[in-house]
Formats: structure tokens, C-alpha cells, sequence
């Protein structure tokens, strides 16, 4: 059985986090967003997608008590041995977020930097009705996903473009053979946040250049609240 391609993709990557003596600093757009939400974040936050701990150990620093969940066993072994060093007491289990193992609105917030982007389109949706299901009623999500402004990559093939615009691409090639990688637009993004039980608060388009390739890449950065239900 072929293995998954993010996880053989993402390895190599969490393989060397595991060497380093220290986690990776958090990501600034979500410090924003944790600084600009204090106390309403609650105490119990779901990192969905926590890679190599980045976020998840600058939660649990904050006087937060995250858990991650990520696919890979490399990601997963690099954030608890970072916890671990820190005398932090923070969880992360290995799971797919299409299929989070926590029971009905058992958080008070969640974040999720840059993970929908792996989908297709029936993909995406069940990302955002699985992290409206595991949220309590008026919780705080940030959310960052990749914008159809940005060129695909030379080894991805077009495979679906839906009524919103949104690109569904294939990788043909490289350490993430056959992994899709979907393309947001605002229009889409609004729909499957409000289709999943979601009051969108903040939808902003982000440029930046690529760390690796200085190339201009595009994405979206979303603050959301989960609708309270009657």
C-alpha cells in the first residue's frame, strides 16, 4: 500500500525539526490573532494540522492548553519532544482532520495554518463542517488557506474547478506524488464557512514571497465564529 504522499512529503522536513535544539517560531498571523482574541480564545484550543509544534508550543506558552493534531508521525514525535525539553504538557495525536477523533463541541477556539490547502473539493468541505463540529457554539477559528491568485506549481495538474472558482490540482511529480492541493477564492470561502455553521469575521487576501523560491505567493487569512445554534 502506497504510502500517504503529504506524509512522505512532509518527512524529510520533520526529520530535520527533530535534530534542531529548538521549535520553530510560531507564525506572526497567528500570534495576531492570539494576541487580538486573549481570554475569548477560552482555555482548550484544537491546533488542526500542527505540523512541527510552531503553533501549538506558542499556545501552550501563552498559558493556553492546545491540542495538535497532525498526520504525520514525524511532525507529531518533533512537537512532543519540544514539549517535553519546554516542561510543557500539551498533546498532539496523529489523525487526519477530515476525521477528527473529538467528540461534538469539545473546543473553545481552533487554528489551522495553511492544511485545508490539501484537499479536493469534497475534501475541503468536510475540513470545515469537521472543525465546526468539534467547536462550542460562538468559538473563534483562525484559519489560513492558499488563494487561486497563486500559480500552481510546475508539477501540478489541473483536475477541477468548481462554480466558485476554486482550482483542484493534482501533483504529478516529486516527494508529494498524488496529493491535491486545492486553490481557494473568497467566494468559496464564504460559502463553506457559512455553509458549515460559521459567521465569517475577517477574509483578507495576504501577498507575500515565497521563503524558498522568492516567488509571490497569495492565500487567505480568515477569522471565523461558530454560529450559536438555536
Amino acid at each position: 500500500m502506497r504510502e500517504n504522499p503529504i506524509v512522505s512529503g512532509y518527512r524529510n522536513k520533520y526529520e530535520r525539526t527533530l535534530s534542531s535544539e529548538s521549535p520553530d517560531a510560531p507564525y506572526p498571523q497567528v500570534v495576531e490573532f492570539v494576541q487580538k482574541y486573549g481570554q475569548q480564545l477560552g482555555r482548550r484550543v484544537a491546533d488542526l494540522g500542527s505540523g512541527n509544534g510552531r503553533n501549538l508550543i506558542y499556545l501552550s506558552q501563552a498559558g493556553y492548553e492546545p491540542i495538535g493534531v497532525e498526520l504525520t508521525p514525524q511532525g507529531a514525535q518533533a512537537t512532543k519532544k519540544h514539549l517535553e525539553k519546554l516542561g510543557l504538557k500539551s498533546e498532539v495525536v496523529i489523525g487526519n482532520i477530515n476525521t477528527l477523533p473529538f467528540d461534538n463541541a469539545s473546543f473553545e477556539s481552533a487554528i489551522s495554518r495553511r492544511v485545508f490547502d490539501y484537499s479536493d473539493d469534497a475534501e475541503a468541505r468536510e475540513k470545515f463542517q469537521e472543525a465546526a463540529r468539534i467547536l462550542k457554539p460562538n468559538a473563534l477559528m483562525f484559519l489560513s488557506v492558499r488563494s487561486a491568485e497563486q500559480a500552481p506549481k510546475s508539477n501540478e495538474t489541473l483536475e477541477f474547478e468548481n462554480q466558485y472558482g476554486g482550482k483542484t490540482f493534482l501533483v504529478e511529480s516529486g516527494s508529494e506524488k498524488g496529493a491535491k492541493q486545492h486553490y481557494f477564492t473568497e467566494a468559496e470561502l464564504r460559502y463553506l464557512a457559512e455553509d458549515s455553521g460559521f459567521e465569517v469575521l475577517k477574509l483578507q487576501p495576504r501577498a507575500y514571497r515565497g521563503k524558498n523560491d522568492n516567488e509571490n505567493k497569495f492565500e487567505f487569512i480568515l477569522e471565523l465564529r461558530k454560529s450559536v445554534v438555536a
